[in-house]
């Protein structure tokens, strides 16, 4: 078992919406930095329709923004430091 001491990580997640909208942010703070993703999906007005489809595709879409900021940065920081990683 390691003894190293892990970074605390924090995420944080919100929603907000209107009549056909919703959208989600999603704020990861922790190494040092932080990060944000947003994602947006539109409201389906079908009663039939499942009432949380719109925050689960805002949700993945914000996520998906966040891996993508995280990983711009990586890519950042892995060419500062060239081939020692």
């Amino acid at each position: 078992m390691s003894t190293e001491i892990l970074p605390k990580i924090t995420m944080r997640v919100a929603f907000r919406a209107d009549t056909d909208t919703v959208s989600a942010d999603v704020e990861l703070d922790g190494l040092d930095d932080r990060y944000l993703g947003s994602g947006t999906a539109p409201r389906s007005h079908d009663a039939s329709d499942d009432p949380h489809l719109a925050h689960e595709l805002a949700i993945a879409r914000a996520l998906h923004s966040l891996h993508q900021g995280v990983m711009a940065r990586i890519h950042e920081q892995i060419d500062r430091v060239g081939d020692d990683i």
